[in-house]
């Protein structure tokens, strides 16, 4: 147990959703704040840091992420479970589905799927978590006309995807990715 709360420390660290509280004593005007708007996320923790513990047991590692006192989960991955089984492993325990990270060519190979099995879980972000070089922008599969398939037409759809199920495509941008490209924008 205690490998796994350092290391859920660390993945934690990496990536915490900032939020109202998730728990926490708010004051009277953090409270009115929170409920007026929609941006008010709990507390998280994105589960890819603790892909090898949600490989071996699913709902055991989603039980001890909320033993530790998150409300809620990015997902990497389901691990052969269903999204059904998923949404009731969450709401028996009680967790808050966030958001869900999958790799660009899972996203594009099968976009439909991926959006729908996120849709039922309860997921209202889906996330990109890295493009290849010669898909970011500057590159030629980036946003070439000629360019079947590039890459600004595909997340493009799948953007529109994901609002016909009242979610939102998402992109993790790391330090790579804010470079001055050729016209002088980022």
């Amino acid at each position: 147990m205690r490998k796994f709360s350092k290391f859920i420390m660390l993945g934690a660290t990496i990536m915490t959703f900032i939020s109202c509280g998730g728990g926490a004593t708010k004051s009277a005007e953090a409270q009115s704040e929170c409920a007026s708007t929609e941006c008010c996320l709990p507390i998280g923790v994105q589960l890819y840091s603790v892909r090898d513990a949600m490989s071996s047991d699913f709902k055991g590692t989603l039980q001890k992420i909320k033993a530790m006192g998150y409300d809620g989960v990015e997902f990497a991955g389901l691990f052969g479970n269903t999204p059904e089984q998923v949404k009731a492993m969450c709401a028996e325990i009680g967790l808050n589905p966030i958001s869900a990270h999958v790799p660009y060519d899972d996203m594009v190979k099968d976009a439909e799927k991926v959006l729908s099995d996120y849709a039922k879980i309860g997921c209202k972000f889906v996330v990109v978590p890295y493009l290849m070089e010669d898909r970011r922008p500057g590159a030629a599969r980036w946003n070439d006309p000629a360019v079947p398939n590039n890459t600004h037409d595909l997340l493009t759809r799948i953007a529109k995807g994901a609002k016909e199920r009242g979610m939102m495509l998402l992109y993790h941008n790391h330090d790579f990715e804010f470079k001055n490209l050729v016209n002088g924008k980022y």
